[in-house]
């Protein structure tokens, strides 16, 4: 008999499959743990504990500095904390305090929180949930999306989206939301001072047809490292925008993501790049906006209405790397990338 899983406990999982009557080898690993949210199995006997008042609903700006507190239970050894959130965790102290700056709170984030007491050997059951919620450092400005992708549609899940770029940010986080149910789909952070996004990296958590809430905050270098653990500070999200998805099954959906293209592609420094978008509607006035791989933008043009559209781009004097290239219309963006090598 497979014994039951035990609570509060971390296992690792591996699994094969069997065709027929030949089974394979197990994969490799991976860690599950089961978290006893509702306190199962613990004594009736040890009295519940919960946060104090001073410790429930705050919004904390310095992780370093803040302690919260659960009411003290008389002959307790240990008090055991649950953070429910992004990640869920749960960690232990002795006394009735803990300091956040030893946990791996994520910043711009609002985690439930519950903690129960043990005596000797005896747990008790979590108490009821408070809400911890970690804010930005309100002297870091905040940003949003460019005007140009605020309330817009794109055509594919690769197309590139651009916060208003901050010159002295460390790092940009992206926070998307259902506006439709308020949830947080993904939290994105972006490891490199660059300024743009794209939906294909949250791993199929959004989907065509569908509009999302977008708010982006940016990170400094933190003043006070070394005495800090923290190396950056977030501040605080700016003005969401929306953003749709165009429908999967718009008959255009695919034309348009192949309309603009570039070659050759990688294309050897000093060489010229054509790019192409024959088939994107230009009989209007169009942009043309190149941008490096932070965002910034090296080349911006106006350019005049005509039938079959193509810029050389000569790339004498470009540093190597991947650039982002866009075409506007008064109807839609058109993005693609080059690499110059």
């Amino acid at each position: 008999n497979t014994p039951p899983l035990q609570v509060n406990t971390t296992y690792d999982v591996r699994v094969f499959a069997t065709v027929g009557s030949t089974s394979g080898i197990y994969g490799s690993s991976c860690q599950i743990t089961v978290l006893d949210t509702a306190g199962n199995g613990g004594s009736s006997n040890v009295p519940t504990t919960s946060l104090v008042s001073s410790s429930c609903g705050i919004q904390v700006t310095d992780l370093s500095t803040t302690i919260i507190s659960a009411n003290p239970v008389q002959g307790a050894t240990s008090y055991t904390w649950f953070f429910d959130g992004t990640p869920t965790f749960i960690v232990t102290s002795n006394t009735p305090n803990l300091l956040l700056d030893t946990l791996n709170l994520q910043p711009l984030t609002t985690y439930q929180v519950q903690v129960f007491a043990s005596v000797n050997n005896s747990n008790g059951v979590y108490g009821p949930v408070c809400t911890i919620t970690t804010q930005g450092n309100n002297s870091i400005p905040g940003t949003q999306l460019e005007s140009t992708y605020c309330g817009a549609t794109i055509i594919s899940l690769e197309d590139v989206l651009y916060a208003e770029a901050d010159p002295n940010a460390v790092k940009y986080l992206w926070q998307v939301v259902d506006p439709l149910t308020g949830n947080i789909v993904e939290v994105y952070e972006r490891a490199i001072p660059s300024n743009d996004f794209q939906f294909i990296w949250l791993d199929n958590l959004v989907s065509y047809g569908n509009t999302y809430e977008v708010s982006v905050a940016v990170a400094y270098p933190n003043p006070s490292f070394p005495d800090s653990v923290e190396l950056y500070q977030y501040g605080n999200y700016g003005s969401p925008c929306l953003v749709s998805i165009a429908p999967l099954s718009n008959k255009n959906n695919r034309a348009q993501e192949n309309a603009l293209s570039s070659y050759p592609n990688p294309v050897t420094s000093g060489m010229p790049v054509i790019i192409s978008f024959d088939n994107i509607d230009v009989k209007q006035n169009h942009q043309l906006i190149i941008r490096d791989i932070l965002g910034k933008e090296v080349k911006h043009l106006i350019l005049p209405s005509q039938a079959n559209a193509s810029y050389t781009w000569q790339t004498d004097g470009y540093p190597t790397g991947m650039y982002f290239i866009e075409v506007k219309t008064s109807k839609s963006t058109y993005s693609t990338r080059v690499i110059i090598k």
